[in-house]
């Protein structure tokens, strides 16, 4: 992905979760797995991916962001 990966607007919803805005984004840079998953008729991209220090986390984005 290239470009803005709307990690900002999500800081409070990531802590929820205890990742760091760090963590998502290195899962957005680095080399996710694309679950190609829909929500219901939402457009959402949905990955699993890798952190630098190992920790998998799946993400969502919404294609808006």
């Amino acid at each position: 992905m290239s470009g803005s990966i709307g990690i900002e607007p999500n800081i409070d919803h990531l802590a929820a979760h205890r990742v760091s805005p760090r963590e998502a984004e290195a899962v957005f840079l680095g080399d996710p797995v694309d679950l190609d998953y829909q929500f219901e008729d939402e457009d959402r991209w949905v990955a699993v991916g890798q952190t630098k220090r190992g920790r998998c986390l799946v993400i969502c984005l919404d294609n808006a962001a």
